[in-house]
């Protein structure tokens, strides 16, 4: 009874009950929070009509390509955002810039070509590169729509053909290869930053020069993330087979992207210490379901608060374009990087103003 009694008196044991209960409300938060309230909602995709009027037919009357898109149009409880533009170059053009999900092409003259001189097929293109799961369900979406307005209605059956642009390639994790590298990159480069940041202050404890040893600190990292980055790649591609289109491309960005996360991490231990730590863990827990969820399907607070901020977001984008789009279209990201870079660099080297305090040694007993 008295074991028992005395057991439960010690502090620690609701000191871990209420730190259980705490991680398991934190990471619910992260995890749960965000991926439980995703919902299907206004997705964008092109649609261009190249249809046109033909000679036969009266003037002002709507061809069959106006009337596929009026009624693709009102069918409002699709989650689609229609974008109509006025030719392929433009439907191209935004699918390469990510702009779109998937496009509906609607071709020349249906109307004349259904009726037996040509065989015509509304095309559907599906952006694979920019989210796999999203734009197989749009695919879905529009092919159905398209299947049952032609059932209900007087238009006669239009074949329908289906393309796919920016494949992703084989073992690429259905798509989210580009979300792993970007997360694996940032536990990398914090346990570099961690190592280096105990190393370091174990040199000044030793009275080393503090100029040197923050300097020595970057240098290291630096050659750290070049190194890790490099057997990385070189490990998803040899050991596990990923298909990399440009492998020189894709490790100059993912060593890049791992110098920045180690200035980033860096920055906040030099200055904070391990307390920096856990915000760094939260911001990973936080930031990996929202990365693996496209950004129409974010709950608004998760969007505003997390997604539109947090820098692996821009990592995992950059990794997204140079695996699937030939890297065109980076200079927002690279912006944004390279501001981040400048950011924490100059933190990073500042601290070396930063006081250091040294551990008091126990005085000796008399």
């Amino acid at each position: 009874m008295t074991t028992k009694s005395s057991f439960f008196e010690q502090k620690q044991v609701w000191i871990g009950a209420v730190a259980a209960l705490s991680v398991a409300a934190v990471i619910g938060l992260a995890i749960l929070g965000t991926t439980m309230r995703a919902q299907l909602q206004s997705f964008p995709v092109a649609l261009v009509v190249l249809d046109e009027p033909t000679r036969e037919s009266n003037e002002g009357q709507s061809t069959l390509g106006e009337i596929i898109k009026t009624q693709m149009i009102r069918q409002s409880e699709l989650p689609i955002a229609w974008k109509a533009l006025g030719s392929m170059a433009e439907v191209l053009k935004g699918l390469d810039r990510q702009d779109y999900y998937a496009a509906l092409i609607i071709p020349y003259n249906p109307t004349r070509e259904s009726s037996g001189s040509k065989s015509a097929a509304i095309q559907i293109l599906i952006n694979e590169g920019k989210n796999p799961q999203v734009a197989s369900t749009v695919q879905w979406l529009i092919y159905n729509a398209l299947q049952s307005m032609t059932a209900d209605s007087m238009i006669a059956p239009v074949p329908i053909t289906v393309k796919t642009v920016h494949p992703i390639g084989h073992n690429q994790a259905n798509g989210n290869a580009p979300t792993s590298l970007t997360e694996i990159a940032w536990i990398d480069s914090l346990a570099t930053s961690v190592a280096l940041f105990l190393a370091s202050q174990q040199a000044l404890k030793k009275n080393g020069r503090r100029v040197y040893v923050v300097f020595a600190q970057l240098a290291t990292g630096i050659v750290f993330v070049l190194g890790t980055s490099a057997f990385l790649l070189w490990m998803l591609t040899v050991w596990y087979g990923m298909e990399v289109s440009n492998w020189n491309h894709l490790w100059l960005f993912l060593l890049f992207s791992s110098f920045v996360f180690f200035l980033l991490q860096t920055a906040l231990l030099n200055w904070i210490g391990l307390p920096a730590l856990p915000l760094m863990v939260l911001l990973l827990f936080f930031s990996m379901p929202i990365l693996s969820i496209a950004p129409e399907m974010l709950p608004r607070a998760a969007h505003d608060w997390l997604y539109s901020w947090t820098p692996l977001r821009y990592v995992q984008s950059g990794l997204r374009t140079v695996m699937y789009f030939d890297g065109n279209q980076m200079n927002g990201v690279y912006k944004v990087l390279a501001w981040l870079t400048g950011i924490c660099l100059v933190l990073a080297t500042a601290s070396v103003y930063k006081p250091f305090k040294a551990s008091k040694s126990p005085k000796k007993s008399k």
